[in-house]
């Protein structure tokens, strides 16, 4: 018999949230793995605490790295995708509960709502609600991404069929820092310019983060959420410009130099 429900988690230096994470899903009483890829702080200490299983592997980019962990798992009914900086709430806890235990659903993939914290307050307006698909039965996911060898930005899991939607709230706790989240805007710019390389054309670098930075801060009403929602439109808006602006450099002086894939 195939048990019901497996916690898929991908670890890295991640002892500032990882706890949380595992506090948040203990109550399903699931089992957890954790892919770690070379943790030097108290990830791993934390993860054995709450019983989880530790499998090892060279960070080889985000959609290799959560594939393989999603073949590690296919005896089970279902998979819970989480990043270590991904908290869910009591509600969101129970409508998966209800979800995994209904044996009738032909629904294959369930989407959860993410809300960004930032310097220990909830953004309730500038990227919410953010919708990824992150519970899916176990043999029947595909990962994608971004440009060569998946490697120009999110991973993506996709599955056949309609989704569904779960309620609740899983709190994204991205960034302890100011200095983080300009330095993950960067690296997401970078990774783009490098293994994408579209866009980037002079309309892209002067149009393109005012469009961000609307989108973000007005429409979304990120304006609403006050100082920290201004700080989080515009490093958005940031490494939009940054993006475009090191593919276009790239155009006008044939040079490209290769960007190593990070955490």
């Amino acid at each position: 018999m195939r048990s019901r429900l497996a916690i898929s988690i991908v670890a890295f230096n991640s002892e500032r949230t990882i706890e949380r994470v595992l506090e948040s899903v203990a109550p399903l009483e699931a089992d957890i793995q954790v892919v770690d890829s070379g943790s030097t702080d108290r990830t791993l200490e934390i993860c054995e605490k709450y019983g989880a299983k530790i499998l090892h592997r060279a960070w080889d980019g985000p959609c290799a790295q959560n594939e393989y962990s999603f073949n590690q798992l296919t005896d089970y009914n279902w998979t819970l995708s989480l990043d270590s900086d991904e908290i869910i709430d009591e509600e969101l806890r129970e409508h998966i509960r209800e979800v995994v235990d209904d044996e009738g659903s032909e629904v294959n993939g369930w989407e959860l709502t993410r809300k960004l914290e930032f310097l220990g307050a909830e953004l309730n307006h500038a990227f919410f609600p953010e919708w990824k698909m992150r519970l899916f039965r176990s043999d029947q996911v595909t990962v994608t991404g971004m440009g060569r060898d998946r490697l120009g930005g999110h991973n993506k899991y996709i599955v056949p069929g309609e989704l569904g939607r779960l309620r609740g709230v899983c709190l994204h706790a991205s960034w302890d820092s100011v200095s983080a989240m300009f330095h993950s805007y960067v690296r997401y710019g970078t990774r783009h310019a490098s293994y994408v390389g579209t866009g980037g054309k002079l309309s892209n670098v002067l149009f393109n983060p005012l469009v961000c930075f609307f989108k973000y801060y007005c429409l979304k009403q990120g304006f609403r959420d006050g100082v920290l929602g201004f700080l989080v439109c515009i490093a958005a808006a940031i490494g939009n410009l940054q993006k475009h602006l090191m593919v276009y450099a790239d155009r006008k002086t044939g040079y490209k130099k290769e960007a190593p894939e990070s955490r």
